[in-house]
């Protein structure tokens, strides 16, 4: 396929079934490596007083977390968690019903987290709809030991929703950030002053990373005003972020613009959002790269050869 009919083809044109197994397979992995190296039962020791479960989880009556706030019990979510994540990753039989499981207890699992914050942290959140998308979808037809016994055609429809419905999460917690930023901060906020500040602050008390901030700036206070304006343009880019869903100029620009966005806030705030990063492979053309030498009847994904007469052909080339 020519470089200037690509252009004009929407994002995900070409997924199927292989493009969806994979984005499962990378998306449960996120979530496998991080329950691996985060010492979850450690919350724990923390005061049960200090828990106040986040969101619509504040409805759950308190007797149920009060069973669930011991280490016991935070080992046995973490471990039954971790176990399904595998099933579901390696396509296992019963791998649906591992998934839903799994993402119930990862909900579990975030809320715990977030409740002894004191902060709703966003970084997990559009990883966490993400994995909720699949539920939904047949992302097991591919990249996996068991495979469903699905229809000979399944519409291309099933496994490109997926795929545009997390673009679309991932873009708009972009922009809801930007905008609440914008908001709540007026133009103040990309003063040039802003981001040193926030820069001694991450460096004393967000300490996660261990990089030191940005305390390096205040040698180097000439850098102030431009930093300022390019936090003014990074506001936009989020923002606008909703426009990578239909532009693939604009989307090129932008995974370049956030991922070093991301990069910076490391450097000089101390804050990564790796599940963001690790997100953004939904905003690239997976399927171009990936789904085989395959007929494709409009509309449909079909297995077995079409006939001629309605029939598209379409290659990696």
């Amino acid at each position: 396929m020519n470089e200037r009919k690509y252009n004009t083809t929407p994002i995900h044109a070409l997924a199927g079934p292989r493009t969806l197994g994979a984005v499962r397979v990378w998306i449960l992995s996120v979530w496998l490596a991080k329950l691996l190296a985060e010492p979850f039962a450690r919350l724990a020791v923390l005061p049960s007083y200090t828990f106040r479960p986040p969101g619509v989880l504040a409805m759950i009556p308190d007797s149920f977390w009060n069973v669930l706030l011991n280490e016991s019990a935070l080992l046995a979510i973490q471990w039954t968690t971790i176990v399904l994540l595998v099933i579901a990753i390696i396509g296992m039989r019963g791998a649906r019903a591992a998934l839903v499981v799994a993402t119930a207890l990862l909900f579990i699992y975030q809320g715990i987290v977030r409740g002894y914050g004191g902060h709703i942290n966003h970084a997990e959140l559009p990883l966490l709809f993400a994995t909720v998308v699949l539920i939904g979808f047949p992302c097991f037809d591919a990249f996996a030991l068991h495979k469903p016994h699905t229809r000979p055609t399944t519409p291309l429809a099933a496994y490109q929703v997926p795929l545009w419905t997390m673009m679309l999460v991932l873009c708009l917690s972009y922009t809801f950030v930007g905008c609440s930023r914008l908001l709540r901060g007026g133009l103040e906020v990309f003063g040039p002053e802003s981001v040193p500040y926030w820069s001694i602050h991450a460096a004393f008390f967000q300490r996660h990373w261990e990089l030191g901030g940005g305390l390096w700036l205040y040698d180097y206070p000439q850098l102030w005003p431009w930093l300022g304006r390019v936090f003014l343009v990074v506001t936009l880019f989020e923002i606008a972020s909703p426009l990578a869903l239909v532009s693939h100029t604009f989307r090129k620009v932008w995974l370049v613009a956030m991922l070093v966005m991301h990069v910076a806030t490391l450097l000089l705030l101390n804050i990564f959002f790796v599940e963001n990063i690790c997100l953004m492979i939904v905003m690239t053309d997976l399927g171009r790269w990936i789904e085989p030498k395959r007929w494709i009847v409009p509309g449909q994904w079909r297995v077995g050869v079409p006939t001629p007469a309605t029939a598209i052909v379409l290659t990696d080339a």
